[in-house]
């Protein structure tokens, strides 16, 4: 188990391909070169509003919106208190997300298993095609030396000058990005814990195990989350307490590690923001980037 307590980290400018606007907290990051690499942060937008072109992925994204919607799409926004589920291969945009948002973004492979690039690798990437072109408005831009010239999307451009091959989109099993309203699903009470540790299951979106859900443990009260064949991360959205006599607190990122146990307890009233990562244990080779 590793912990992450936002209150304590310090911000890093996100890479310039699709905005230059946007800082964020590292807070949790799996092995960079594997199959099953992930990434969450807390991102801040501004100053200014942030663009980004139409565009697709061939990774995955969880986003949780907290004080502004966040905006994927003409007249569509993950509300505050909402969830945001971006598949891989659906497209979405052109998206302006306002200055003042702020946003917790949870990145990972798809189920077809391309992997997914580091923003270490993703800001190495940049830095090197800015030697002979441009990004602007999520679009890269250059001219070779015959006087062509060439615009292709910034992650695209990236993606393939990291791996040195084209970057093929997986076919898309959703249509859109899925929005989650958690207050419409019922708390339900967690067989064989303490009373009033209750949780809520917001979906499986796919063979290998990619879900989401959240626990609420009260005051006093302590959690066992059981081992599982998954990777899980948690978010605290609030509360503060111990996890594996760690101390958390709001905005405080958890990974728990394949089959590994740990016991939550709260202080005050507590409440986890989960994901379950999806498993490539059948699939040999690595990642990207």
């Amino acid at each position: 188990m590793r912990i992450a307590v936002e209150e304590e980290l310090g911000w890093t400018q996100y890479p310039g391909t699709r905005s230059v606007t946007i800082r964020y907290k590292p807070l949790l990051q799996g092995n960079p070169i594997a199959k099953d690499n992930y990434e969450m942060a807390y991102e801040s937008f501004g100053p200014g509003d942030s663009f980004s072109p139409r565009h697709r992925h061939n990774f995955e994204q969880f986003r949780w919106a907290f004080d502004e919607p966040l905006n994927y799409s003409p007249k569509l926004d993950v509300p505050p208190g909402h969830l945001g589920y971006f598949p891989e291969g659906a497209y979405y945009g052109p998206q302006t997300i306002l200055s003042g948002s702020h946003m917790l973004i949870v990145q990972f492979a798809g189920p077809n298993g391309y992997g997914y690039m580091s923003w270490e690798a993703l800001a190495r990437g940049a830095s090197e095609l800015q030697q002979k072109g441009e990004f602007v408005k999520g679009i890269y831009t250059y001219t070779n030396a015959e006087g062509k010239k060439f615009n292709q999307d910034a992650y695209e451009a990236v993606w393939e000058h990291v791996n040195g091959r084209k970057l093929e989109y997986p076919p898309a099993r959703y249509r859109e990005p899925v929005v989650i309203k958690p207050e419409a699903f019922p708390w339900m009470p967690v067989k064989g814990a303490a009373a009033g540790i209750m949780s809520r299951n917001f979906g499986v979106f796919n063979e290998r195990g990619t879900s989401a859900y959240q626990v609420m443990i009260p005051a006093g009260a302590s959690y066992r989350h059981a081992a599982v064949p998954n990777v899980n991360l948690f978010f605290f959205l609030s509360g503060r307490g111990t996890i594996a006599g760690e101390a958390y607190s709001p905005k405080s990122g958890v990974d728990l590690l394949v089959n590994e146990s740990v016991e939550v307890a709260a202080w005050v009233d507590t409440v986890i923001l989960g994901f379950v990562m999806p498993s490539f244990a059948d699939q040999a080779g690595t990642g990207t980037g």
